[in-house]
C-alpha cells in the first residue's frame, strides 16, 4: 500500500499589520515613515521597524541641511546673508510673533500673518502686494484663503474651493495659486492647505523643487514655481503639465475621498552627463527620491509604502523636463 500523500504545508510568514484609531478631524495609524537617507523605513509605536528588505533598526534623526531663513524685525537673514526690510514692512512687523513671519529663500517676498489674515510684502519695492482674487466659475466657486504657504522663491497661496458637482463630491481638496516675486501668477494647483488634512502636504526636494500633495492622493511637481508634473498614487497614473492642457487634472475632476499621506525625501544623485547612442552629448540630469505612505480605509484596506523617482533632466540649449515613475509599492494590511 502507497504511503499517505504528504499534506501541504500552512504558510507561516507573519505579515506585519497597522492599526487604525478613529477620531477628529480624521483617522490616524500606529506608523510612522522614516528615513535612513535612501530608503524610506516604516516603524510601529512598539519600536518595530521595516524597510525595503525587511526589518531593521529605526533611523537615526537626520540633521537639516538646508539653513532657514529668519525674518527680523528690520532684516531678513539665511545664514550670514542679510538683506535690510523697508519701512513699511519693518512696521507691519511690529507686535508679530516670529511663527508668523516668514520669507522666500531670495528674501524677495515677506509674508506676515497666517490664512486669510496674511500679508504678502515686497522687500525690494516695501509694497504690500494684493493677495490673488477668489475664481468665481460657472462651476466651481474659490473661498477664503485658508493658507500661504511659502515654496522656495514663490508663494503658493490657497483657498476653500467648492465645486458644483451632482451629487456632491465627499471631500475636494483645497485650490492653489501660485505666485513669483512681482506678484503675478505662475501656476494653479489643487493643494491640502497644511492644516486642513493630516499628513505631510509640501515635500522640499532642493533647488526650488517640491511636491505638492493635495489631500486627496494626488500630488504636483513645482519646479522654480511652476507646476511641471501631476499624479496620483491610489490609482498610481501620472502626465506632464504639457499633456495635461487644462491644467491640474485634481482642479476639473473631483475624485476619491480625503487620502492621509507622509511622504520624506530621499537622497538625491549627484547631477550627471548625458549621451546619445553614438556618444555625443545630450545635456545632464539629476536624480531625486521620494518615499511615501498612503492609506485606504476602502475595499481594500491597508497602507502603500513606496517610492517615486524623479529625474531632472537640462537639455543643451538649457530647456528643462522631467519625468516621475513609481519604483516600488508594498501593502500592509490593517490588522483584524
Amino acid at each position: 500500500m502507497p504511503p499517505p500523500a504528504p499534506r501541504p504545508t500552512v504558510p507561516t510568514t507573519e505579515v506585519p499589520c497597522i492599526s487604525f484609531t478613529y477620531g477628529e478631524p480624521s483617522y490616524t495609524d500606529d506608523t510612522e515613515l522614516l528615513t535612513d537617507g535612501s530608503e524610506p523605513v516604516l516603524c510601529w509605536h512598539n519600536g518595530a521597524c521595516r524597510d525595503e528588505s525587511g526589518v531593521t533598526s529605526r533611523p537615526a534623526a537626520r540633521p537639516t541641511t538646508t539653513e532657514a531663513t529668519q525674518v527680523e524685525a528690520d532684516r531678513v537673514c539665511t545664514g550670514t546673508q542679510c538683506d535690510a526690510l523697508g519701512t513699511r514692512v519693518r512696521a507691519a512687523l511690529k507686535g508679530v510673533d516670529p511663527s508668523d513671519r516668514h520669507a522666500t529663500t531670495d528674501h524677495a517676498l515677506i509674508v506676515i500673518g497666517s490664512a486669510d489674515k496674511a500679508q504678502i510684502w515686497t522687500r525690494t519695492n516695501d509694497q504690500r502686494l494684493a493677495l490673488p482674487k477668489p475664481h468665481r466659475g460657472s462651476w466651481d466657486t474659490e473661498g477664503d484663503v485658508i493658507a500661504v504657504e511659502i515654496l522656495g522663491k514663490h508663494v503658493l497661496v490657497s483657498r476653500y474651493w467648492s465645486p458644483t458637482e451632482p451629487p456632491p463630491p465627499p471631500w475636494a481638496p483645497a485650490r492653489g495659486t501660485l505666485l513669483d516675486a512681482h506678484g503675478r501668477v505662475t501656476g494653479k494647483i489643487a493643494t491640502a492647505a497644511s492644516h486642513r488634512a493630516p499628513g505631510t502636504s509640501i515635500v522640499d526636494l532642493g533647488d526650488d523643487q517640491f511636491v505638492v500633495f493635495n489631500g486627496a492622493g494626488g500630488f504636483s511637481l513645482v519646479v522654480d514655481g511652476k507646476p511641471t508634473w501631476f499624479g496620483d498614487l491610489s490609482e498610481w497614473r501620472g502626465v506632464s503639465a504639457a499633456g495635461a492642457r487644462g491644467g491640474d487634472p485634481a482642479l476639473a475632476t473631483i475624485e476619491g475621498q480625503e487620502v492621509p499621506i507622509q511622504a520624506v525625501a530621499l537622497d538625491a544623485e549627484p547631477e550627471y552627463e548625458q549621451t546619445t547612442l553614438d556618444g555625443s552629448p545630450a545635456g545632464k540630469a539629476s536624480i531625486k527620491t521620494l518615499g511615501y505612505k498612503w492609506c485606504n480605509l476602502g475595499s481594500n484596506d491597508g497602507c502603500h509604502v513606496g517610492r517615486l523617482q524623479i529625474v531632472f533632466h537640462v537639455g543643451l540649449r538649457g530647456d528643462k523636463e522631467q519625468s516621475v515613475r513609481r519604483l516600488n509599492d508594498d501593502f500592509f494590511p490593517v490588522c483584524r
